[in-house]
């Protein structure tokens, strides 16, 4: 039987790895939000927020996605090994 702690962190697992593999690019933006867009390091005016993406970003969250959600079913998968 799972008690309440393994609940909400089958539930959080879920929740997070499933937004990583579907929507990597916001989270991805979120993180990154703290940066100055007019620090000059990206890129110049007019061109959104100045900030590209790297392909290999996009693909690391994901991985940490998958990642998550195997802890989370090997948690969930717990009673019934």
């Amino acid at each position: 039987m799972y008690t309440l702690r393994e609940l909400l962190a089958i539930g959080l697992a879920a929740m997070l790895g499933v937004v990583l593999v579907v929507a990597p690019r916001p989270v991805i933006r979120l993180q990154l939000a703290w940066m100055d867009p007019t620090s000059g390091r990206h890129g110049e005016w007019g061109d959104g927020d100045g900030r590209e993406l790297q392909t290999w970003w996009v693909w690391a969250a994901r991985a940490v996605g998958l990642a998550i959600l195997a802890v989370g079913g090997f948690v969930a998968a717990q009673p019934l090994l």
